[in-house]
């Protein structure tokens, strides 16, 4: 899967809020998507992935450089939306003669 098919698949996971909630996420279609990113980021090799409780993915790539930079962490703060997004990619062709 390409980058932009990748896109595609994450924008159409329902992840629509519920108005006027006080816990975070306000609702479980949230984490759909953050269950997605977590199964990917483990097939991808990052280590310590981790879904929390508010949604949050977690994950830490080992640095492939010397000196102090050792590792990175990640974290995916995922926003809800408030519309059920249907996204279309419509490919520029140019024609050189």
């Amino acid at each position: 899967m390409d980058a932009v098919e990748r896109l595609i698949s994450y924008l159409k996971v329902d992840t629509r809020s519920v108005p006027d909630q006080e816990k975070i996420p306000s609702s479980e279609k949230q984490f759909n998507l953050a269950r997605i990113l977590e199964k990917e980021l483990k097939e991808l090799g990052v280590s310590d992935v981790r879904l929390d409780e508010h949604c949050y993915v977690y994950g830490r790539i080992l640095s492939n450089l010397s000196g102090e930079a050792k590792e990175k962490t990640l974290l995916s703060a995922l926003f809800p939306t408030w519309i059920l997004l249907l996204p279309q990619v419509e490919k520029m062709y140019s024609l050189v003669l």
